[in-house]
């Protein structure tokens, strides 16, 4: 059981003395919700070596307190103050916690249902992100006491996530706080996941012997003609498709797709569709290459210009899939192969990086993906 809950959930090792605190914490928390103490607590306690179950304030300035006994918080300068707010922009690739962190209220999901645009659905959940700054303030709370007794995190990660819950208890804006981004994106990534879901179900097919029509083969040129006067181009999508396929953690295709598309404008009926459906078609094309042990082998005779547009691709993925590519997962060789390849998107370095490239995207996707 303890295994399958290792599986399921991001663990950290801390010290005992954390304990006392996430109890007196949890305990108060929970008297002001009204909400008795789990029957037999008090005896199980102590096989934790805590003695002192009481229960402390909720409040946030009191939680922060209890962690904070040097005042290394109040302590700290204004710049200091404002670049630690700043590393919430790495929160998402840095920890596994942070797949929970998206807003699902019922009225919220109600709300973005009669989102007409993606701007207005950003409005939508910015709105309701701010209706919820306690919320958030507490949590990033908890996650502070957790890595101020973690020997294993960075020395000022805890004061990073102490000093966001405290400017959001101080009333800075959400939309000022660069990890709100993520959990904007996120909250939209889950309601584009349900409704996909939601309209699987209300459109299965009745008959078994009939499914949805088989997409067109792509014709040559097709996707740089419908792709142009827009930022995409077709080799950055493949390279974007393949950092999503060899990817340490796998990404659902809603993940990945409204990154890529965001923002893209197109002419024509049936433009984005058709879009869509041709990168469908090179996911798979890609896939396969996978399988069979044959990533990359065409990337040698890719022009430069051309081999830059993958690396572009292929370094957006990296940066802008939320999840996928978390830090703590690349040894210090994958680090400086995917630096190169963020480097090659504006820099010639095809003599260098396309000999090495096919082997290591293959290792890579070996290390991570159980169907290889």
């Amino acid at each position: 059981m303890v295994e399958q809950i290792e599986h399921a959930m991001a663990m950290y090792d801390v010290s005992p003395s954390y304990l006392a605190r996430a109890f007196g914490v949890a305990l108060g928390d929970g008297l002001e919700r009204g909400r008795l103490t789990a029957p037999g607590f008090l005896d199980v306690a102590p096989m934790f070596g805590v003695s002192d179950v009481t229960p402390q304030s909720g409040a946030l300035d009191a939680m922060l307190a209890t962690f904070d006994p040097l005042g290394e918080l109040a302590a700290l300068s204004d710049n200091r103050r404002s670049r630690l707010i700043g590393k919430s922009r790495d929160w998402f690739s840095e920890y596994d916690i942070t797949s929970s962190w998206f807003m699902s209220d019922a009225s919220l999901m109600a709300a973005l249902e009669q989102a007409r645009t993606e701007a207005s659905a950003k409005k939508i959940v910015a709105g309701h992100l701010e209706t919820k700054r306690e919320f958030w303030a507490k949590l990033f709370a908890r996650c502070a006491l957790i890595l101020s007794h973690d020997s294993t995190a960075a020395s000022d990660a805890w004061l990073s996530f102490a000093a966001v819950a405290q400017a959001l208890a101080s009333g800075r804006e959400t939309k000022k706080i660069p990890v709100f981004e993520d959990i904007l994106e996120h909250t939209l990534y889950v309601a584009a996941e349900r409704a996909v879901e939601e309209g699987k179900a209300e459109g299965a097919w009745d008959d078994d012997e009939t499914g949805p029509p088989a997409i067109a083969p792509e014709q040559k040129g097709e996707l740089a003609k419908l792709l142009k006067g827009s930022r995409l181009k077709p080799d950055q999508i493949d390279g974007y498709l393949t950092a999503v396929l060899i990817a340490p953690e796998f990404m659902p295709p809603h993940a990945w797709l409204m990154p890529l598309m965001q923002g893209v404008e197109v002419k024509g009926p049936g433009s984005i569709q058709r879009i869509l459906d041709i990168i469908m078609v090179r996911f798979g094309a890609l896939n396969e290459a996978v399988l069979l042990g044959e990533i990359g082998s065409d990337l040698r005779d890719l022009p430069t210009k051309q081999f830059q547009a993958w690396a572009e691709g292929f370094a957006q993925a990296v940066d802008g899939v939320k999840g996928a590519w978390p830090k703590r997962a690349l040894s210090p060789d994958d680090k400086q192969v995917v630096d190169m390849i963020r480097r090659a998107s504006t820099e010639d370095l095809t003599p260098t990086l396309k000999p090495l490239l096919p082997s290591w995207l293959q290792a890579t996707a070996n290390k991570w993906r159980e169907d290889v």
